[in-house]
């Protein structure tokens, strides 16, 4: 699970590709673009509306927008220059570490390129049997997942400090150091499930100015270390018990969400709450499918959020792109991080209709 940046290189040159990748639960097709773009695509064989959602999911949260098979290019919209510091995402790769039944764990590596680079691993999680996002809350009971949380800390401060020992020149440690504190207050969202493990990844804790001792940012957790702490559904999801796991819904954003504006145009959304009430989010109209941000903030259960969409315009000197992020329309209503009942308005502020969305 350690950033392959150098992997992708070693793939054949292909403008558009298709290959089956290997599975034990669900099949997908990789979808190649030269050597640096690789995306799985869920061939929708074994369960369509779990497919149809886990693809959903990923594609606006990778691809930025929604593919099918008449789609030429699925990386265009990333592959864009958006006029901002990091310019346009130059590479796109994926692996699976777990395909079964229970558990759908994806990871991708992405890195970005304009006046200055970027690069980052996401992590998706999936129930199998309905498609929602795990998060690890979701597996541990309350207490559980407070005396897990304790567990990590402590495993991965240790290694840590044992890896800046072991790569990092004395004199440069302290900088290194001063991370231990991210390390206590990580949210733990990058993580993948195996059969009887869970490895939590901090590489991007590093930043850029961090990143390039070679550190191991990965730490495993055993079975036999958490089994104890796991509730109904993580003892299920980590096969202890048998279950229907169908049965079991997060109640941790970001999920995805089916909805529509005035009746008849229905989208998918990906939403996300932070710990300051700031929401962001994507969605995208089935029938268009290119993706629009969603940025804004939520009071109680009013939710406030503005469009952002990526326009061709002039070409900027400075920054050598002809697109910008415009703000448009909004989105203001009732949001309780499953329903979303409210009004979707027009940047001119002429034309409003009824929004409605649920968790998918």
């Amino acid at each position: 699970m350690i950033l392959k940046r150098l992997a992708s290189f070693l793939i054949i040159v292909v403008l558009v590709t298709s290959t089956f990748g290997q599975s034990t639960y669900f099949t997908f097709r990789t979808v190649h673009n030269g050597k640096d773009f690789r995306f799985p695509i869920l061939d929708l064989r074994r369960n369509k509306r779990v497919e149809t959602k886990v693809s959903q999911f990923l594609q606006l949260s990778e691809l930025r927008a929604l593919t099918n098979r008449k789609t030429k290019n699925i990386f265009e919209q990333v592959m864009i220059d958006d006029g901002s510091i990091y310019g346009r995402k130059v590479s796109l790769s994926f692996e699976v570490f777990t395909n079964s039944p229970r558990i759908l764990s994806v990871g991708f590596y992405n890195s970005m390129d304009g006046a200055t680079t970027h690069w980052w691993n996401s992590y998706y999680n999936f129930n199998a049997q309905n498609g929602d996002r795990i998060s690890l809350r979701d597996l541990f009971s309350d207490d559980g997942y407070r005396k897990f949380v304790e567990l990590v800390v402590k495993s991965r401060s240790a290694s840590y400090r044992s890896e800046v020992e072991r790569t990092v020149e004395p004199g440069d440690r302290e900088a290194f150091l001063g991370l231990l504190g991210l390390i206590e207050r990580d949210d733990l969202s990058d993580f993948s499930i195996a059969a009887d493990t869970i490895t939590i990844d901090g590489e991007n804790l590093l930043g850029k100015s961090l990143c390039c001792e070679s550190l191991n940012m990965e730490v495993i957790f055993k079975l036999r270390d958490f089994r104890r702490y796991l509730n109904e559904y993580g003892r299920i999801v980590f096969n202890l018990q048998a279950g229907n796991l169908a049965k079991f819904r997060s109640n941790v954003l970001p999920q995805l969400f089916n909805g529509t504006v005035a009746g008849k145009s229905p989208f998918v959304a990906v939403l996300e709450i932070d710990p300051n009430n700031l929401v962001n989010g994507i969605y995208a109209y089935l029938r268009h499918g290119n993706g629009i941000n969603l940025t804004g903030k939520i009071e109680g259960t009013n939710l406030e959020l503005t469009e952002q969409v990526l326009r061709k315009g002039e070409m900027n000197v400075n920054t050598r792109s002809d697109h910008r992020w415009i703000d448009e329309g909004s989105i203001s209503g009732f949001f309780d991080s499953s329903v979303l009942n409210g009004v979707w308005t027009d940047s001119t502020k002429s034309r409003s209709f009824r929004l409605r969305a649920s968790r998918k």
